[in-house]
């Protein structure tokens, strides 16, 4: 064989070594593209994963952050409305506590004044008894006994100030009128007025005031002015001062 024959073949063999070589280096190039290209999606899988978790986070603690509020707010409500609740049984109770002390008062003050009347009237028949209009004192005296301890108690709970003042003028009235004696009475106390007449003046409006407050009214257009014993019931020394008949 001549060297020609050499030569090609030698060429040829060459020639498929550096196909080969091409091949080889292409296959890798393309494998090392597909690993970038998986590394690629692994890592933006990976980001979007860890972006997703977040987001996920961040949706659960709005949410806890949601229901702490709620919750705050339920709570926030719930003692609200207890204390609305106990502002309503305190406006009940001292408005039925006032007004029993007052009328149980009233009638104990009466009837020793009408024993007093009896034991300096001249006109007497010999041996006749003093009789009470009032056949239940005992049960009167019970209730004021009963409630003469728990008033200011009473008095207390009530969140009105305006309320307890009124409730508290009017209960020391009507301690004044059963614990004083009926000559006391004639004295220049309360203004020298009639107890009987302030309490028929001065507890309606106490129970009025109540009631606005009962139904969630103001009651800054009500005035109460107190009932003191120096000067008595202060609505009839504003209008004596103003130059009007008491009333």
């Amino acid at each position: 064989m001549d060297s020609s024959f050499w030569g090609a073949v030698l060429g040829a063999g060459i020639g498929s070594l550096v196909i080969g070589a091409i091949n080889i280096w292409l296959q890798r190039q393309e494998h090392a593209h597909a690993r970038q290209v998986q590394q690629r999606q692994w890592t933006q899988e990976s980001e979007w994963r860890q972006e997703a978790q977040r987001d996920a986070r961040a949706l659960q603690v709005h949410a806890l952050d949601a229901a702490r509020a709620d919750q705050r707010n339920e709570w926030d409500r719930q003692r609200e409305d207890r204390q609305q609740q106990f502002e309503h049984e305190s406006l009940v109770a001292v408005q039925d506590a006032v007004t029993r002390f007052s009328d149980v008062s009233r009638w104990i003050h009466l009837d020793k004044r009408s024993r007093l009347n009896f034991a300096e009237r001249n006109e007497r028949e010999e041996g006749e008894e003093y009789v009470s209009e009032y056949p239940n004192l005992t049960e009167y005296g019970a209730v004021f006994n009963g409630l003469r301890f728990s008033m200011l108690t009473i008095i207390s709970r009530v969140g009105d100030e305006r309320i307890r003042t009124a409730a508290f003028d009017l209960y020391a009235l009507a301690l004044d009128m059963v614990l004083w004696s009926p000559e006391t009475w004639r004295g220049n106390v309360y203004g020298g007025e009639d107890p009987v007449s302030i309490q028929e003046r001065r507890l309606p409006q106490f129970i009025r005031m109540v009631g606005k407050l009962l139904r969630n009214e103001s009651i800054d257009d009500e005035v109460f002015p107190a009932i003191t014993v120096a000067h008595g019931d202060g609505v009839v020394v504003r209008a004596v001062r103003a130059g009007d008949a008491p009333g």
